[in-house]
């Protein structure tokens, strides 16, 4: 006898491939990819209906990619496996449910699904206070970051700790230089002027 096999699979869209947004079962997947898109299934009201909407909306194209070809029989465990590997990767899904016939969210789930994406939050808030050295000197939060030019420590005070956190950050995604190398640049633009 055939060992029947069904699929698992991921929405996400063209424009954004990497941000999965569903995690759904299909026998046929090419069925389910137009189901998902047809005017029944879009009025539904769901979380996942809405942001259908909302992509196609936008001219954003809805795509469903398989991660799983799994056995018939076991088809609920690898849907709700896969449903809590991608929130625990911190995917913010549209799943209503946890996986597997019915079986919905329950409020233990739902704990330790916020619970997990906290302590994730706060090992990255760790890292980030350590790397850019993040400390309370006097009633002032102290930051630091080197100049992406010239390696100059730069430094950032304000009184709360996330105001501190935001403006290095921002500097540091910015590749913001320090006064000196900015007032280089500035003098080098004059000085190419003024041979013209």
């Amino acid at each position: 006898m055939e060992n029947k096999t069904t699929f698992i699979y991921t929405l996400s869209t063209k424009e954004e491939p990497g941000n999965i947004r569903y995690i759904g079962k299909a026998n046929d997947p090419k069925d389910r990819g137009k189901r998902h898109l047809h005017p029944h299934y879009l009025k539904e009201g769901s979380y996942k209906a809405n942001w259908l909407k909302s992509e196609l909306k936008k001219g954003n194209t809805p795509v469903l990619k398989i991660i799983d070809e799994v056995s018939i029989d076991d088809w609920q465990f690898w849907e709700s496996y896969w449903i809590e590997q991608f929130i625990y990767w911190g995917f913010k899904l549209t799943n209503g449910t946890a996986g597997g016939e019915g079986f919905n969210l329950t409020k233990d789930i739902l704990d330790k699904r916020n619970e997990t994406n906290f302590n994730r939050g706060t090992v990255k808030l760790q890292e980030e206070l350590k790397k850019y050295n993040i400390r309370l000197e006097g009633d002032k939060w102290i930051a630091e970051r080197n100049c992406p030019k010239c390696n100059k420590l730069l430094t950032y005070e304000h009184k709360k700790r996330h105001n501190a956190l935001k403006a290095v950050r921002k500097g540091y995604l910015n590749k913001r230089t320090c006064l000196s190398c900015r007032d280089y640049v500035k003098n080098l633009g004059k000085h190419a002027l003024n041979r013209d």
